[in-house]
């Protein structure tokens, strides 16, 4: 049953892409989110706990509410693009969080590269 929230996603994305494609906005208000909404149902139905579905989830829900905002006024711009870096932070949240610990000699090596390659 999870694959059929994707497949839901991915058809909703051809869709809401054909409909920008031929200008037609008012379907627009319905397709661009619908799409986002199949994704955050595969994505529910397809991990059950820890930190990745609670930053991921998040991404997604502040992904959605960016969306509406820049959907339905320019006056809501700056509230979208918030929601926006809200929705990047908490993607980068959720693939940092498992990441093994740092060594003194890997930021050595970085930084080492970093100064050779510029």
């Amino acid at each position: 049953m999870k694959n059929i929230w994707l497949v839901l996603a991915l058809v909703g994305m051809g869709v809401d892409w054909a409909v920008v494609w031929k200008g037609w906005g008012k379907i627009k208000y319905v397709t661009k989110p619908l799409a986002l909404v199949f994704l955050m149902m595969w994505f529910g139905s397809s991990y059950r706990s820890g930190w990745l579905m609670v930053w991921f989830g998040l991404g997604l829900i502040f992904s959605l509410i960016g969306d509406v905002l820049l959907l339905f006024s320019y006056r809501y711009f700056i509230h979208g693009l918030g929601a926006f870096l809200l929705t990047h932070m908490f993607y980068l949240f959720g693939l940092t969080c498992c990441l093994p610990a740092v060594t003194r000699p890997f930021w050595f090596l970085l930084g080492a590269v970093i100064c050779l390659w510029g």
